[in-house]
């Protein structure tokens, strides 16, 4: 909802009310109103209203409302690279998305497998070993390229890794990285004492037990998944014409079927949305 901000910080405390829900609940974008519904329907019977302001600035500042006037409201956002430094978001009333993005929870192996049989005349086995290529790819591109990462985003540089699978790999659909251009993106990105400062980053990330599917750039992630399919859908048709935003939609369709308790991000939504449960609670005290 664009003109959330033309709403007074009094006016935003009452707005459930308007809704006739337990609380209102900001998100970025339009895919996250699809998405954090399912994780808080799950844990929580309270109703909640979702409310897209259309982008993390935005969602800052309606942040910045809640941390000065301990409003009664809550916010659902995307961690990014948070873990790696002081966030602003970090507020009892905030949750935030177990790794970079709600990508990262979408796009795990069992929905990998499951997206891509859909288009795939390649049985279980295969599909397996495809994607034990694939999860070396992401592997590979989080090993060399994360400490980079992290350095820019905290220096305001331009990032390594971006949003677009491609730039890792030669062939035209492929989805195997090559290790000279993943190299190219490392030294076009000058980092002094890099071996202290990839200690530290990999002390962040053992200590959470992050995987590689869980703190590369969800963007770049999606792409990525997206020429998997495609090439792995050889055979199955001439040509399969799919987009980013058609992947989400049907990541987000088949989240029902793949979270559940074996996911490795469902244990930490059900202590967060429990957590908030509690919070909304307080609001009517």
């Amino acid at each position: 909802m664009t003109d959330t901000l033309d709403y007074s910080p009094e006016a935003l405390d009452i707005r459930n009310e308007f809704f006739e829900v337990d609380a209102v609940i900001y998100v970025e974008g339009v895919d996250d109103e699809k998405f954090w519904p399912e994780i808080f329907d799950l844990f929580s019977n309270k109703v909640f209203k979702f409310e897209s302001v259309q982008g993390k600035p935005e969602l800052l500042k309606v942040f910045e409302i809640l941390k000065e006037n301990n409003s009664r409201f809550l916010i659902a956002t995307d961690s990014d690279y948070s873990i790696f430094f002081e966030e602003s978001f970090d507020h009892p009333n905030v949750i935030k998305t177990y790794g970079h993005s709600i990508e990262n929870t979408l796009i795990q192996k069992d929905s990998i497998l499951q997206v891509s049989k859909l288009s795939s005349i390649k049985n279980k086995t295969e599909l397996n070993s495809e994607y034990k290529i694939f999860a070396s790819s992401i592997d590979l591109i989080v090993d060399e390229l994360l400490t980079h990462e992290i350095y820019c985003c905290e220096n305001n540089i331009s990032s390594v890794i971006g949003k677009r699978f491609e730039k890792f790999s030669k062939a035209r659909s492929g989805y195997v990285v090559d290790n000279k251009l993943v190299d190219s993106f490392k030294t076009s990105c000058s980092l002094m004492e890099e071996e202290k400062y990839k200690k530290e980053v990999n002390s962040v990330v053992e200590k959470l037990k992050y995987t590689s599917l869980d703190i590369v750039n969800g963007h770049l992630l999606i792409s990525g998944l997206l020429r998997f399919i495609k090439f792995n859908s050889n055979g199955f048709r001439s040509s399969l014409n799919i987009s980013n935003d058609s992947l989400l939609i049907i990541l987000l369709a088949t989240l029902k079927n793949i979270f559940n308790s074996k996911h490795p991000h469902y244990s930490y939504y059900e202590n967060e949305v429990k957590k908030l449960a509690l919070v909304v609670d307080s609001f009517s005290q």
